[in-house]
This record gives C-alpha cells, structure tokens and sequence, in this order.
C-alpha cells in the first residue's frame, strides 16, 4: 500500500506497517494539514503584547503618581482657600484614575495566572 490516506488508515486500525509506512503517513498528514502554525507559537507574541500592556500601565501609574504628588505640593504651597479646593478636587479624581489603573493593572496579571 503506497496511499498516505490508506496507510493513516492501517495505523490506526493497528495493523504493522514498515517503518517506511509510518513515516509516509505521518509526513503526509503534518505535510498537508496545516500544522505549521502551532499553538504554542503565537506565545511569544502574545507575551510581548503584555510586556508592553505592562510597560504603558507603569508608566500610567508613575505620571499619575508625579501629578498628584505635584498637586498636593503646589496644594500646600497655596495660600487661597478656592485655589486648595480645586486642587483637592483634581487630586480626588487622579487618585480614583489611580485605583481605577490598579484594578486594570491586577486584571492584566490575572490573565498572565491562567
């Protein structure tokens, strides 16, 4: 028997095939069937993808971090009442865009878990 289907065939049903057999049903079934692309392969490219997801969050979280820490300075610094209200305010909502960074940070090392 010379047909790699046939020969595929007799594999599985057990019957004892030359070694040349084997390897001509093998070959022609990986040849033809698209297992170039595996799984596994498209891990790398996934990784980078989250190293860099990582990388934007951190540098999120430090620009957030040096606002706030400016404001809260230029806060302390500031002699009119209105003045430090405004920036109790903006300080408020950069700490919430803070925690709201930290919920996606922990989301994103979640997903690298599983």
């Amino acid at each position: 028997v010379f047909n790699s289907a046939l020969l595929r065939i007799m594999l599985i049903e057990g019957n004892s095939l030359a070694t040349w057999q084997i390897w001509k049903a093998l070959w022609s079934a990986i040849q033809k069937r698209g297992f170039y692309y595996y799984d596994w392969k498209s891990i790398p490219a996934d990784l980078k993808n989250v190293e860099k997801n990582v990388e934007n969050l951190l540098k999120q979280k430090k620009d957030l971090e040096e606002k706030i820490e400016f404001l809260e300075s230029a806060k302390k610094a500031s002699k009119n009442r209105l003045e430090k209200e405004e920036l109790k305010d903006e300080i408020s909502a950069l700490k919430s865009e803070l925690k709201a960074w930290k919920d996606e940070y922990e989301s994103v090392i979640q997903s690298l878990e599983r």
